[in-house]
């Protein structure tokens, strides 16, 4: 698939080759109103470096009406996992605050009832439930009902997660599924 400098991510070119629609727009409600505990200010389709050549990170909007997150993009997993509003083990609120995911905010909420956890029962990474709900991208691209996990307890991250400035993964490996789902969705 060839790409002309007219391509940039969400334009109607880009979205065509990707088979992929452009989200209705809705109002705005304030960041409040959505629970978000920090504002969100960058822009939506610029990727944030925050480490130079280590770590690269964007924000995502999940739920109707939308959450913010900042994310790190991971290329070596498929999965999107976010901090619940529950997760008591998130990191300090002093220190980098998360943005967590509340979803009695959102009406397109829906639990899938399966646990979700990252190494062993005794190492565990993350622990959490699958999810899912709308997840916006770019600000043009909304995927219905995807599956991800909300997180409640990121205590086997220990500091790593605590001092970033990101609230969650977005994988982007080669089994993920936000694409195929936002194709099958036209």
């Amino acid at each position: 698939m060839e790409m002309s400098s007219g391509d940039a991510p969400g334009t109607p070119e880009r979205r065509r080759i990707l088979g992929l629609k452009k989200k209705k727009k809705s109002p705005k409600k304030s960041k409040k109103e959505n629970g978000i505990t920090e504002p969100i200010t960058e822009p939506k389709e610029e990727v944030q470096v925050q480490i130079p050549n280590a770590r690269y990170y964007a924000t995502m909007q999940v739920g109707t009406p939308e959450q913010g997150f900042r994310v790190i993009y991971d290329s070596g997993s498929s999965d999107i996992w976010l901090p619940s509003k529950d997760c008591t083990k998130c990191g300090s609120s002093a220190i980098n605050a998360k943005n967590k995911f509340d979803e009695d905010l959102s009406g397109t909420f829906e639990r899938v009832g399966t646990d979700y956890s990252i190494g062993d029962e005794s190492t565990s990474a993350v622990i959490g439930e699958y999810v899912k709900d709308t997840v916006t991208l770019a600000d043009t691209i909304a995927v219905e009902s995807q599956t991800f996990a909300l997180i409640d307890d990121f205590t086997g991250m220990g500091e790593a997660y605590a001092r970033t400035l990101y609230d969650g993964v977005f994988g982007l490996g080669l089994t993920a599924t936000i694409l195929q789902n936002a194709r099958e969705q036209e």
